[in-house]
């Protein structure tokens, strides 16, 4: 051991031996018997030895039993261990053995709290209190104390003359705020928020907390007057802003579109906020695209791309939907969801290599991703892979049970075209379409895909009452086709043509069961518009 731990530790020897008023003469010869297995006891304890220096705690004890200080370290030793009754006998007799050492009161008080008496502990802290009014840890203790035995006010009394001794407001701040918050009286909570907002105008967390309270509350007036209060000190508050986002038509209420549109150009104002306010102010009109291409110009954020695409995907646009979730990605790859949406939009446009490439590039970034192997089974599927593609669905399946629409619409969708291109359509697959899907479109598509995979016409029968457009013509023209009715089919072919958002399957069935020397009119039609409805469709390349 070092001198300095040396010296350090019979400095501690002999500030105990003075410890007490009570003890009328120090036992000089004990004491020099049990400075070394108290020292060496010590020096163990600093070290995290807890079980190693009570061995030599006790041996000094046995020298010298009336020592404060020894039964201090045998009462946290005890503690440490969660031997809450030997911790209490030992900080009682430490307490006993110095009655005037505030430390060992509090600890003999702490002792008393772990054993469940409260009103021992409670008498003693007041104790304490009547001749240390002003010690910190003696305030804190009792407020806390009187806080869970529910007096509210006493304890809030001594938060207060904590506060104002230690000038440690905010901390002690939040411990009120939290405890009427918890006892369910938020009106007295605001009322503490405001009163420090008022004495110290400039510090935000006192009106950031009183902001939030009135959310709490749901009073509307008192959360719009601190907010606005918290902006003219800092326009860039985020908590600030988070409120406004999140309430915006109580803040329309208020300040009205003018404010609104001053707030755009305030430079001051973060830019993520400044793009929520855009697509706040102006998402369903013309002249949002103006603004937010201006803002991208000047400000290239993937937050504001993300919006772009979302605008786009608003009014159906995919084509440029996709190219800002793209430039979104560029700028912010660790985004799964940017991925996903990406991968949508590509999907909307019939997918082919550049969904491919997109889903092989995010697997590199999301390895193992659930939602991920849902778009690894949709590229196989496309590749006919069917073996391959049911297998990332399972997958999938097991690792994500609480899919979003669309993505759990694409995926009972083409796992029960899997199993059917396998011949294995299964009853709990039939019967998840039926229920995922609005009646009666569940029940159309799994016989669709039947017949599609070359099952018996027999099997889709009984055929479903109601008519749903296009699935009673898709299903009516492959029972033609099947029964060997090729006029009738046709019939089917062309009155379903002029139907708005075909699936590509239908394009497909259209454009690959039907001869182009025997249609070529039709074909071309359908050819013009399914390439118009699904530019990026591997389809193309089969077709002559």
């Amino acid at each position: 051991m070092g001198w300095k731990a040396l010296s350090l530790c019979l400095l501690t020897i002999s500030w105990a031996q003075k410890r007490s008023s009570r003890t009328p003469k120090v036992d000089t010869f004990r004491w020099q018997a049990a400075a070394a297995p108290f020292t060496r006891a010590v020096v163990l304890f600093s070290q995290g030895l807890y079980e190693e220096s009570a061995e030599y705690f006790y041996k000094a004890a046995e020298v010298c039993p009336n020592s404060a200080g020894i039964h201090h370290y045998l009462a946290r030793i005890a503690y440490v261990q969660g031997d809450y009754l030997r911790m209490l006998t030992h900080a009682e007799k430490a307490y006993k053995e110095a009655p005037n050492e505030l430390w060992l009161a509090l600890g003999y008080a702490s002792a008393l709290q772990l054993n469940h008496q409260e009103a021992e502990a409670l008498a003693l802290l007041e104790k304490l209190y009547s001749l240390w009014p002003n010690d910190p840890e003696v305030l804190l203790r009792l407020a806390q104390l009187y806080q869970e035995k529910g007096d509210l006010d006493k304890a809030d009394m001594l938060y207060q003359k904590l506060q104002h001794l230690s000038g440690n407001y905010e901390e002690i701040f939040q411990s009120r705020i939290h405890m009427f918050v918890e006892a369910g009286q938020i009106g007295r909570a605001i009322a503490i928020a405001e009163t420090l907002a008022n004495l110290w105008p400039n510090h935000e967390i006192y009106l950031e907390t009183g902001a939030r309270l009135c959310e709490l509350s749901r009073n509307m007036n008192c959360m719009v007057d601190f907010v606005q209060r918290l902006l003219r000190i800092d326009s860039a508050n985020q908590v600030a802003w988070g409120i406004v986002l999140d309430y915006p038509e109580v803040f329309e209420s208020v300040w009205g579109r003018e404010v609104w549109e001053e707030l755009l150009s305030i430079p001051s104002i973060p830019l993520e906020v400044r793009y929520k306010l855009l697509k706040q102010a102006y998402f369903v009109e013309e002249e949002f695209l103006e603004r937010l291409d201006s803002f991208l110009r000047a400000y290239p954020m993937a937050i504001g791309w993300e919006l772009a695409a979302h605008y786009w995907r608003h009014r159906g646009r995919w084509d440029s939907a996709g190219r800002a979730w793209k430039q979104a990605i560029a700028l912010d790859s660790s985004q799964l969801s940017y991925h996903l949406s990406y991968f949508y939009a590509l999907w909307q446009q019939g997918g082919g290599d550049s969904l491919a490439a997109a889903v092989e590039r995010a697997q590199e970034l999301f390895p193992g991703q659930g939602r991920l192997l849902i778009w690894v089974g949709l590229v196989q599927a496309q590749q006919n892979l069917w073996r391959e593609a049911l297998s990332s669905f399972q997958r999938a399946k097991r690792l994500v049970d609480d899919l979003e629409s669309p993505l759990r619409e694409l995926l009972a969708y083409y796992m029960a075209l899997a199993e059917a291109k396998l011949g294995r359509l299964s009853t709990s697959t039939r019967q998840q379409l039926e229920n995922l899907y609005p009646p009666p479109i569940g029940a159309y598509i799994w016989r669709i895909f039947t017949l599609r995979t070359g099952g018996a016409p027999e099997a889709v029968y009984p055929l479903p009452t109601q008519t749903l457009s296009p699935y009673t013509e898709w299903l009516n023209l492959l029972l033609a086709l099947a029964q060997k009715r090729p006029n009738e089919a046709l019939r089917y072919a062309l009155q379903v043509e002029n139907l708005p958002n075909l699936p590509l399957e239908l394009w497909a069935d259209l454009l690959l069961r039907f001869s182009e020397a025997e249609h070529p009119e039709a074909y071309a039609r359908w050819k013009t518009r399914a390439k118009a409805a699904y530019p990026l469709a591997p389809l193309w390349r089969l077709l002559p």
